[in-house]
């Protein structure tokens, strides 16, 4: 199953993301961790003075990108892979999307706390860059975008910010995503992954390389689910002297 998680920068992606990973057999990557180190790879090849350059730019990074994710893909197909982050024209099929809803404040708070800890981390490269006359605006903001994670304006005046902000609910409904908070996105996305692994009863077991049984998860699970079970991977059941039936895994 694959999975996709978009928000505003600063709205708590990585965050969820790092809560997500600890589920069972699931992967999660930041879309950043593959976008940034192409567009780095790219960004001293092109000078961003015209729109023929700018437009090859992004279309080389593109071709980088949609290499990369496929290749994420085709490693992990065992395993549920979850993608936080905005995809930059990476093409990909996905069984679920959500879009995390934060208010506006919160996101602006969230957000600037943030931009502030990359501008006092990467203080000397920052100025560096704007020191430097090899670049233009929009190179040195390209720069400062992916080595300095600064992805949008800081501290800025309410009506910038509105126009930052957007209508993430709309947004969210326009793509296809169900908005909702990052909580019950968690909580979503545990339920649909812990459903995605049970069996066809909806109890999941675990088996080893010998095909016996060494974990039945869900302890209300009834003997004749534990029968059924049993009797798929064509073992039997013995009862013992007692009452109750113990479950006796034999080969035949």
């Amino acid at each position: 199953m694959i999975i996709h998680i978009l928000g505003k920068p600063g709205s708590g992606k990585t965050t969820l993301g790092k809560r997500l990973s600890k589920l069972p057999n699931t992967i999660v990557f930041d879309t950043d961790d593959i976008d940034d180190p192409n567009a780095i790879k790219l960004l001293s090849k092109f000078d961003f003075k015209t729109k023929k350059n700018n437009d090859s730019y992004w279309k080389n990074l593109s071709k980088l990108d949609q290499k990369d994710i496929m290749e994420i893909i085709d490693k992990n197909k065992d395993k549920n892979i979850i993608f936080t982050g905005f995809l930059f024209g990476m093409n990909i099929n996905v069984d679920k999307k959500f879009y995390i809803k934060i208010s506006e404040e919160q996101l602006y708070r969230q957000f600037n706390l943030r931009t502030l800890e990359s501008i006092k981390k990467n203080y000397k490269n920052i100025e560096k860059r704007l020191k430097s006359k090899n670049n233009n605006i929009i190179k040195m903001e390209r720069y400062a975008c992916i080595e300095s994670r600064i992805r949008g304006p800081f501290m800025a005046p309410e009506f910038v910010w509105k126009g930052f902000y957007g209508n993430p609910e709309q947004e969210a409904k326009d793509k296809g995503y169900t908005y909702e908070s990052s909580d019950k996105i968690f909580k979503d996305i545990k339920k649909i992954l812990l459903k995605n692994q049970k069996g066809g009863n909806g109890n999941k077991i675990t088996i080893n390389n010998n095909n016996s049984i060494i974990e039945m998860i869900d302890t209300s699970t009834k003997l004749e689910l534990i029968m059924e079970n049993l009797i798929r991977l064509n073992r039997v059941c013995e009862p013992d002297n007692s009452n109750s039936f113990v479950p006796n895994i034999k080969s035949r």
